[in-house]
């Protein structure tokens, strides 16, 4: 009986591995380039609140006044001062928003009654800086004065631009940034720091409409 002859037929495994190669590559694509994109931490989002974002509030008043009355309602305590002094700093940096924002609504509108508002904005987001820049420094309460001071006075512009901010209320902040002392320690002060931004946030709910 004649013996068949039955030939092996040899099965190619190299698609099978370059197949799989690629798909983990696409894989380990995505993974990658999900994880290269930019994290951006709370304190960051809440420093600085962009005005290309500034009017997208439901009720028509600036997202970044909403940001501000936001924080000024969060009941921070002394702790969350540290010693970067990251409360007064971000106060600082919403309150800088918050009237960039207010400015860039009355420059639409036609109704701005003054033009340096924008280098005193550029005063208090130096000042704001450098809480944060150097923590060790003797000058912060100074800093933190000096800001609390051009905010009044920019409560005290919009007041006479029309805005339904009381003349009391402009002279509550004034007096209150003047209480804080230059020569003692902000972080002896953060009680009157806190009063600054909940009476600032006061005057700003006053305002009809932001």
């Amino acid at each position: 009986m004649a013996e068949l002859h039955v030939e092996r037929k040899e099965t190619n495994v190299w698609p099978w591995i370059i197949g799989g190669l690629i798909v983990l590559a696409l894989v380990l694509w995505v993974i990658f380039a999900a994880a290269d994109e930019p994290e951006t931490s709370g304190l960051a989002e809440t420093a600085v609140v962009a005005t290309s974002d500034a009017f997208s509030g439901d009720d028509g008043t600036p997202s970044a006044v909403t940001a501000f009355l936001q924080f000024a309602d969060s009941q921070a305590t002394t702790d969350d001062a540290g010693l970067a002094h990251a409360y007064t700093s971000t106060g600082m940096q919403r309150l800088v928003a918050t009237f960039d924002a207010i400015h860039e609504r009355e420059r639409d509108a036609g109704t701005v009654s003054s033009g340096d508002v924008a280098p005193r904005l550029a005063t208090m987001r130096a000042l704001a800086d450098s809480l944060q820049a150097n923590p060790q420094s003797t000058e912060h309460a100074r800093h933190a004065r000096e800001a609390f001071l051009i905010t009044a006075d920019l409560m005290e512009q919009m007041r006479q631009g029309g805005r339904d901010i009381s003349q009391t209320a402009v002279a509550e902040l004034r007096g209150m940034a003047e209480s804080i002392r230059p020569t003692v320690p902000l972080l002896d002060q953060i009680a009157n720091v806190r009063r600054f931004f909940e009476q600032t946030a006061a005057a700003l709910r006053s305002m009809t409409p932001v």
